[in-house]
């Protein structure tokens, strides 16, 4: 059976939650799978805000600070690296490939659509609960995209805090 799974997720969410269910998945229906990694626009912001607070201090002599802020970026980027490695690890595990990727879009409908137009194996589109969630997906959003997108579209939700407690 070949063709793919495609898992969207936030680029910078290490814990990928919803990834346990596409793995599952993947195994039972001997797909693959590709993680599309999707910057939220909001998190980039505060990103190129970061890096240029640290240009301003380095460039007032102020060398500590601009090298503090730019530690922070690369512990955050090294969070982010290590939950991709458990990706990796897990789907070794499982005997399931898997690929991932970066999209340049920061439009959900236009980097799915930017990624099958490229990657015709695509069986199955799988939104992690943090895209939902982050990119305030809702049933308007979702008819747009089942129009454009002839695969299945699968939304992943999660409980808040509250609702888990109840």
């Amino acid at each position: 059976m070949a063709g793919e799974l495609l898992f969207v997720t936030a680029s910078d969410d290490a814990r990928v939650e919803g990834f346990s269910y596409t793995l599952e998945l993947a195994k039972v229906l001997g797909k693959e799978i590709s993680v599309l990694l999707i910057e939220h626009t909001k998190r980039f912001a505060a990103y190129i805000n970061r890096v240029a607070a640290a240009v301003t201090f380095a460039e007032a002599d102020e060398h500590e600070i601009a090298r503090e802020l730019m530690q922070k970026q690369e512990i955050q980027e090294g969070a982010d690296g290590d939950g991709y490695k458990s990706i990796i690890s897990a789907c070794i595990q499982k005997k399931v490939n898997v690929t991932i990727g970066r999209s340049e879009e920061t439009n959900i409908i236009s980097a799915v659509c930017s990624y099958i137009k490229t990657h015709n194996k695509v069986d199955m589109v799988i939104l992690a609960p943090d895209i939902v969630r982050s990119f305030n997906i809702r049933a308007a959003s979702l008819k747009r995209l089942a129009r454009v997108v002839p695969q299945p579209i699968v939304a992943m939700s999660s409980l808040s805090p509250s609702e888990k407690n109840s």
